[in-house]
């Protein structure tokens, strides 16, 4: 089944609406883990590792309370801008391709010259799932794609 095309306009101006709630969720996350240093640093990242084990059962991906899915949004609001500020790169939509894995999702573009996007939300839920890898070694992944050498498969004839 194809992926409904969404209405561009509409898409961006919702993310035009959420960035100008970043300097908001950055406060409500140092609030909820002022323990713990988070500075957008990467060397941050193992402390914002720490808090996510540590507070597992209130921010586990499965746990729809309220106070989980702002708890959450806060995260990956942390993580993106931490990549951001660490790689480069633009909030954006990912609109370029209905197939692509992050159509509608909001992304950080612009890193690269091959056009990787950073979904913050998928390196949230991954360490939220299974606690590996970490987020630091996600983040270096995509910022620095290495191309798939194909070379040693046969060519057909």
């Amino acid at each position: 089944m194809a992926k409904q095309l969404l209405d561009a306009a509409a898409e961006n101006e919702n993310l035009q609406k959420f960035l100008t709630t970043l300097d908001f969720s950055r406060e409500e996350l140092q609030a909820e883990a002022e323990d713990y240093k988070l500075d957008y640093s990467l060397d941050s990242l193992g402390a914002l590792e720490r808090f996510m084990q540590d507070e597992a059962e209130a921010v586990a991906w499965g746990n729809t309370t309220e106070s989980a899915v702002r708890t959450r949004m806060y995260i990956w609001v942390y993580i993106a801008e931490t990549f951001r500020k660490n790689f480069g790169g633009d909030w954006l939509v990912s609109l370029d391709n209905p197939q692509n894995v992050n159509y509608g999702k909001w992304v950080i573009k612009g890193f690269d010259t091959v056009g990787v996007e950073f979904d913050p939300v998928r390196t949230m839920k991954a360490f939220l799932l299974r606690g590996k890898p970490h987020i630091r070694s996600m983040m270096e992944a995509h910022a620095n794609p290495v191309p798939l050498d194909l070379s040693h498969l046969p060519e057909e004839d």
